[in-house]
């Protein structure tokens, strides 16, 4: 298997440079690597200027509309490279403050469109909290889960030769990523493998710290991108829009801290329970 890794960062030097760092695991695999910046002014700039990196790659540092018109600059740039695809290309998002985590990827062989792998989630406020996304072992329950759960772009590797397909839906600012990954689901074969590819944390564009309005636009985006993939969801997020209202009134009494303490007690039995009905 090749990688093509696009990377996408803004104003977040220290993460990029994480990312970078986990990525020489895989130094021999990657063929090509796009780095997006959105015209950072931390020193974002002059250290792209002078990297250099054992593996091929190049950047573009421009103002852009956020997270997902940047991953969409990527592929566009990808594509314009005219690189060598083949079906063991594959593309990985990748973005700044993302690990990449060491697993033997010459043993991955696979002939799908789409390769799911679990992903391990962290908080920036109680680094010692983790919990595995999707803690089950097997293709048959990773079916189960995907009607429920949403995956995350950074534990799925995309085949190249559906690189036109991979355009972000601008209209949505928190879910473009779930809507593409699960209208891909429909169109193309997929399939879970039962290895740890990554390391990403809580907060970034649809993560735990975002305000309630942007909280309730992303429930209400995955609302209508959940039933690309089942119309029964609509019954369980309607329960869903009750218990963000919940989360956010104890946010309110407890202070930020205090809920997000609470929020990680709360993940803990979600992440339990889960893995003793899908196991």
């Amino acid at each position: 298997m090749k990688l093509v890794i696009i990377t996408v960062c803004y104003n977040d030097l220290k993460g990029l440079n994480a990312t970078l760092e986990s990525l020489y695991e895989y130094q021999n695999s990657i063929i090509k690597h796009i780095i997006i910046d959105g015209n950072s002014n931390d020193g974002t700039k002059d250290f792209l200027n002078t990297l250099s990196l054992p593996w091929n790659f190049e950047y573009v540092s421009e103002k852009d509309f956020g997270i997902f018109d940047a991953m969409n600059k990527g592929v566009r740039k990808l594509i314009q490279s005219q690189f060598d695809c083949d079906y063991k290309t594959y593309v990985w998002f990748l973005n700044s403050g993302d690990k990449a985590l060491k697993f033997d990827i010459i043993k991955i062989k696979s002939d799908k469109q789409l390769i799911f792998f679990k992903s391990i989630q962290s908080s920036p406020l109680y680094p010692n909290f983790t919990t595995i996304r999707p803690d089950i072992n097997s293709h048959f329950a990773f079916e189960k889960w995907i009607l429920y759960n949403t995956p995350v772009h950074q534990a799925v590797l995309f085949n190249c030769n559906i690189l036109n397909e991979l355009i972000y839906d601008l209209s949505f600012k928190n879910q473009a990523d779930t809507k593409l990954i699960f209208e891909l689901i429909l169109r193309h074969q997929y399939e879970f493998i039962n290895t740890l590819i990554c390391n990403f944390e809580l907060g970034g564009n649809s993560g735990l710290y975002s305000k309630k309005s942007k909280v309730i636009n992303q429930l209400s985006e995955e609302i209508f991108v959940r039933n690309i993939l089942i119309n029964r969801s609509f019954i369980s997020f309607y329960f869903k829009i009750i218990i963000f209202q919940i989360k956010y009134l104890l946010n309110n009494i407890l202070g930020n801290k205090y809920f997000h303490l609470f929020h990680i007690q709360i993940l803990k039995i979600k992440y339990l329970f889960q893995k003793k009905i899908l196991s």
